[in-house]
């Protein structure tokens, strides 16, 4: 009854827990760092088949090739399950002949009220230590989260791994705060996300999923979160990165009447290198409110090209009549490339791109292959990769108008078409890398509208 540490294993080569049950009294006020099973800087540690109930902590394994698989535990303060590599702390030490880091796999278990405090599932690489990210791959895969009579603080937590993969797990029920938890000086090289489901409630004040790397993939995964909590949220998915590919995901946010979301999936990019972000094949429902900011955002205040793909995304609310999607910048002379095109929007968005800098009196500047309207704010400049179109008026008594035509090269290909009775012939001349003249042989007797492309 309320014993602590029951399995405390310590450095050896190979420690194995199989099979076995611990069960404590406590309900909701646990013992500080009673935990039911703690291998520490084996060579080898697996945790399988066991069943821990009402523990502060039920699994913790720091091993060089961690494995926990096939476990149910329930009711934990802080990390129902925990993989934590090899790690140097006061209290521990690494192998001689290993470095720090590893292998953490954390496969096919059930967590039920697990991590009210702190997180459910855990890869860790360097515990309380201030080691940096360490060459370690970090596995969450196939796990399955419930709450039932409290909720969860974080589901996945990943700190100090260089590769991590989060995939085909299921979580549901109440989440204080994120989905995914990386700590921002802690992002790996890679990270995969893939084949998840999260369909939660939000209790706190902020359920963010934190899609960090340097590279990252995020695809197939359903984000359905819906909130009874009368209060705003920033952004429900962050990512920090110089490579995204987000595709085939699902993400359905849900909150009272009157609560804004400012962004569904907010992108920033780390500046390291040039910028690419494809974002492909999504859906982005906000069927039941909130008031939507801009859904879709990268956000950035790096001086390096940034590369946008958004197609063949559909975005809806029923609430709102902002653009789907943002480019803006953060500090002078950013330049994004952005390809956006066949995208669905539905409800009362508008299908719109809107460019603009949050820095007075600096510009972003978006080279666009676009065919939605685009709204500039302040500082934004557009300039168009391949085509551009718009109507220009030839005044009445006049023969010609200017048209700045926004290409980023001296167009080749015209075609005009007069938008009322042309008095004589209309052909274009003057032509340079920002302009040309339409010009007709006999000037209208009132304002002539020409449509151009």
């Amino acid at each position: 009854s309320n014993s602590t540490n029951i399995f405390h294993l310590f450095h050896g080569k190979v420690a194995i827990v199989d099979g076995v049950e611990i069960v404590d009294d406590y309900r909701s006020s646990p013992s500080t760092g009673d935990t039911a099973i703690q291998i520490v800087n084996n060579i080898i540690g697996i945790v399988e088949n066991c069943r821990i109930y009402n523990k502060y902590a039920g699994i913790i394994v720091h091993a060089f090739l961690s494995i926990a698989k096939g476990n149910y535990v329930e009711n934990t303060g802080i990390a129902g399950i925990m993989g934590a590599g090899l790690i140097t702390t006061s209290w521990a030490y690494v192998p001689p002949g290993y470095d720090p880091g590893g292998i953490s796999i954390v496969e096919d278990n059930i967590c039920v009220d697990c991590g009210r405090i702190d997180e459910a599932i855990a890869i860790d690489f360097n515990a309380d230590s201030t080691i940096p990210v360490v060459e370690a791959w970090g596995i969450i895969r196939n796990n399955l989260l419930i709450t039932r009579n409290y909720s969860m603080w974080t589901s996945f937590q990943v700190v100090s791994a260089s590769h991590v993969v989060i995939e085909g797990n299921k979580v549901y029920g109440s989440v204080q705060q994120p989905l995914i938890y990386i700590p921002t000086n802690k992002i790996p090289e890679y990270l995969v996300v893939r084949n998840n489901v999260f369909k939660v409630n939000l209790a706190g004040s902020s359920v963010k999923t934190s899609l960090y790397g340097k590279m990252v993939v995020a695809e197939n995964n359903e984000f359905n979160i819906n909130s009874s909590l009368n209060q705003n949220v920033y952004t429900h998915i962050e990512a920090i990165t110089d490579y995204i590919v987000f595709r085939n995901n699902r993400v359905i946010i849900s909150c009272p009447s009157g609560c804004y979301t400012f962004y569904m999936l907010s992108i920033m990019p780390q500046g390291n290198t040039d910028f690419y972000g494809v974002i492909t094949d999504n859906y982005f429902d906000a069927p039941v409110n909130p008031n939507l900011y801009v859904p879709i955002i990268v956000y950035t205040d790096k001086l390096v090209n940034h590369y946008v793909w958004f197609m063949r995304n559909y975005v809806k609310s029923t609430t709102n009549s902002g653009r789907f999607l943002g480019l803006s910048g953060i500090t002078n002379s950013v330049t994004y490339y952005a390809f956006i095109r066949d995208n669905i929007v539905l409800g009362t968005l508008q299908k719109a791109v809107i460019v603009w800098n949050d820095t007075g009196g600096q510009t972003t500047t978006a080279v666009l292959d676009t065919d939605v309207q685009v709204n500039l704010g302040g500082g934004g400049v557009i300039k168009y990769m391949k085509r551009s179109s718009g109507v220009a008026t030839i005044p009445a008594g006049q023969t010609r108008v200017t048209v700045t035509h926004n290409l980023i090269a001296t167009p080749t290909k015209f075609q005009i078409t007069p938008l009322g009775q042309p008095p004589g012939k209309l052909w274009v001349e003057n032509i340079t890398s920002t302009s040309f003249d339409i010009v007709t042989d006999t000037a209208p007797a009132s304002n002539l509208n020409v449509s151009w492309y």
